[in-house]
């Protein structure tokens, strides 16, 4: 299916698929609307003026409450600010990067474990991609909602139950273990990623409970739809979301690289110790009402980043991933961390809230 981009002011563009103009016009009246009431994440001085304009650098991320700060940042021109020339592309809700990742069209993209791993695997030796940083994550924002109609009120109560859930997500794998491991027996039902879609299986009584992440769980409170049973807070050490970028552009444009760290360090910043006017950004993106994200963003983690745990967490997703055949991608695929560019732009930071950063992990097995 063919793609279209659509282009505002700000250099932040919307691709949705030919076939649903309605759908693309309305996210980009959403990041409009982001940009038009925006404030400066961190108040300074005048933008950066290099003496020639740099190499343009195009980040791909998605209409998810986890890509946020890079939301922001595209908006407020805290690229511009850093002196880097960065064009940003969006997905709506329930689309991925991958495709754009491997056809040369991302030089970095938001992702997490399962798009990740499948970009690491599928370009190879021709086109390879590096992981540099994590951006946070959480694993309170995999949230399992039961319905409120349901009776159920623990992980018990699932058996023999319809459970809705995304089966190529790394949430999804890290409960289908623990729910085997208890011996519970459920019928898998594939639900849509785009909360509205979401929420109507459940209040349709198309399953009886659905594993999401926020801002789902928050919005089927705030409709008295479903309620919690199950997070999966310590699993997966805390469900990463990763920023990826091709290796030749770490190589090639080292400065440019340096320069979105920069501001992803400033824009993570900014919602973590902002969270009122983050929810209200959030809201005009999302196109959710502002107290079901302020609830859903307590369960989210804003940090820039890379701990030894957290380069764990890819690698055990791939052991994961392999050991599950509905999945492709294969327990040993090459791992690569390039950690020189966050070392660097730490070691540079000058003042601001410390960032968690280990280098010297031991190795994966």
């Amino acid at each position: 299916m063919r793609q279209k981009h659509i282009k505002n002011k700000n250099r932040f563009f919307i691709l949705s698929t030919g076939s649903r103009p309605v759908r693309a016009a309305v996210a980009a009246l959403s990041i409009a609307a982001l940009a038009a009431a925006r404030q400066p994440a961190f108040p300074q001085g005048p933008a950066a003026a290099p003496a020639k304009k740099p190499v343009e650098l195009v980040i791909g991320i998605r209409e998810f409450l986890s890509d946020l700060p890079a939301m922001i940042a595209a908006a407020d021109g805290l690229y511009e600010r850093e002196g880097v020339n960065v064009r940003t592309l969006i997905k709506p809700q329930g689309k991925d990067n991958e495709p754009l990742m491997l056809d040369g069209t991302l030089d970095l993209a938001v992702v997490g474990s399962h798009i990740g791993l499948n970009v690491l695997f599928k370009a190879g030796k021709d086109n390879p991609f590096v992981i540099l940083a994590c951006l946070g994550g959480g694993g309170r924002r995999w949230r399992l909602m039961a319905s409120e109609r349901s009776g159920i009120s623990s992980l018990e109560g699932l058996q023999n139950k319809r459970l809705g859930i995304w089966p190529s997500s790394y949430g999804y794998h890290l409960l289908e273990r623990h729910l085997a491991g208890k011996g519970i027996r459920y019928s898998p039902v594939r639900i849509p990623m785009k909360p509205e879609l979401a929420v109507e299986f459940l209040e349709k009584g198309k399953v009886d409970a659905l594993l999401a992440w926020e801002p789902i769980p928050a919005l089927l409170e705030d409709r008295k739809l479903a309620h919690e049973i199950f997070n999966l807070e310590g699993m997966g050490a805390g469900v990463p979301v990763y920023l990826a970028a091709r290796k030749d552009v770490v190589r090639k444009n080292p400065a440019g690289v340096a320069g979105v760290l920069r501001t992803l360090y400033r824009a993570t910043t900014f919602v973590r110790e902002n969270p009122e006017q983050a929810v209200r950004r959030a809201a005009a993106t999302l196109r959710l009402p502002p107290r079901v994200l302020k609830k859903a963003l307590r369960n989210h983690q804003f940090q820039l980043g890379l701990t030894c745990a957290q380069r764990r967490s890819l690698a055990e997703a791939a052991r994961l991933f392999g050991e599950m055949k509905h999945n492709k991608v294969p327990a040993d695929v090459p791992i690569e961390f390039d950690t020189e560019p966050l070392r660097t732009f730490l070691e540079k930071r000058g003042p601001g809230p410390a960032a968690p950063f280990e280098e010297n992990c031991p190795p994966m097995k």
